[in-house]
């Protein structure tokens, strides 16, 4: 089976960027990429690949015409893994 696991942490603010949560489209787009190992990036919330091709990363992006995102916000600050398989073929 083909597999990729990552971890990282989602960040708890809305600072933007490549290592920050967005918000876009009136609050209705939350976006959030996985923090690459850049000079740029604090070391701690670097994006670790524990399985897998390393050169892959995360895009989280919830869409809410309510701006609420009460599931996206739920993971701000909150260290995640995100899991990836092949199931068939």
């Amino acid at each position: 089976m083909t597999r990729w696991v990552a971890e990282f942490t989602v960040p708890p603010d809305d600072s933007g960027g490549l290592t920050g949560v967005k918000f876009e489209d009136s609050g209705q787009a939350a976006i959030c990429y996985s923090p690459l190992q850049t000079p740029d990036v604090d070391p701690e919330t670097w994006m670790t690949v524990v399985e897998g091709a390393p050169e892959f990363f995360v895009r989280l992006h919830s869409w809410d015409e309510t701006t609420r995102h009460e599931f996206f916000r739920s993971l701000m600050g909150k260290k995640v893994r995100v899991t990836l398989e092949v199931v068939e073929g």
